[in-house]
């Protein structure tokens, strides 16, 4: 018996989308060449709205990286704590008046 052999198309839906991708992504970069004034408070910047677009992307992905990282080291230690052990019960306070200690009257 010949076993049959699968064959894969030459392109996968996921390459054409990364060329579909890459395809979109260059003709951005050529629209927004040229550079563009921003005024952000009092200061004036000149900046290509391209380098803008990669910055505040990069910038995005470092504050999501550091909230994942934040909010996994918060459900790790809410997970410890329910995993510890309960602590045992406080022993039940008693109602009868203690004594006073005799060292600490004062001399008479």
């Amino acid at each position: 018996m010949e076993k049959e052999q699968k064959t894969r198309p030459f392109l996968s839906v996921r390459d054409i989308l990364l060329i579909l991708l890459g395809a979109l992504l260059v003709i951005v970069i050529f629209q927004n060449i040229k550079p563009h004034v921003y005024q952000i408070f009092f200061w004036k910047v000149s900046l290509s709205p391209v380098l803008l677009i990669l910055v505040m992307t990069i910038a995005g992905f470092v504050a999501g990286w550091i909230a994942s990282k934040r909010c996994s080291k918060n459900r790790a230690e809410k997970a410890e704590a329910k995993a510890a052990p309960p602590a045992p019960p406080a022993p039940p306070a008693s109602s009868a008046p203690k004594p006073p200690d005799s060292g600490s009257l004062p001399a008479a």
